[in-house]
């Protein structure tokens, strides 16, 4: 027997007989979400715009053109991972860092749905960060 699914809500999974369509409910059962973090524990010193190279600072400019120009010179917090720039300012704060994947790390930035970049201080100075990748 061929059922066109298009035509069936998940509320209307009986077909009489003892026969219903279990795949309604499927995809919520079978999602398991794991969470691989990459990272080789580097701290990175975070800087101002100034400590860069001049093709760097052209690439922050650039990347970064909604900043004020004299926002973007005093601002402290950019570091570079995998040849990208960062700021501290482009990560959300891990809410709970005790629980979770996430136990660790103070920051995360997305990428798509299933990977981003991941941010944690180094200590209490705020010098230097550990930058890391997750995925699933």
């Amino acid at each position: 027997m061929i059922i066109n699914l298009k035509r069936f809500s998940p509320q209307a999974c009986q077909f009489g007989e003892g026969f219903s369509l279990i795949c309604c409910q499927l995809p919520a059962m079978l999602l398991v979400n794991v969470m691989n973090i990459r990272t080789n524990n580097v701290p990175r010193e975070l800087k101002f715009l100034s400590d860069f190279s001049a093709s760097d600072q052209d690439k922050i400019r650039k990347q970064y053109d909604w900043m004020e120009p004299s926002d973007l010179e005093c601002n402290y917090g950019f570091f570079k991972y995998r040849n990208c720039f960062y700021h501290l300012s482009d990560f959300m704060r891990v809410a709970d860092e005790s629980t979770g994947d996430l136990a660790g790390w103070d920051g995360y930035a997305g990428d798509s749905y299933f990977s981003g970049t991941l941010m944690k201080l180094v200590d209490n100075d705020c010098d230097h960060v550990i930058v890391g990748r997750y995925f699933s």
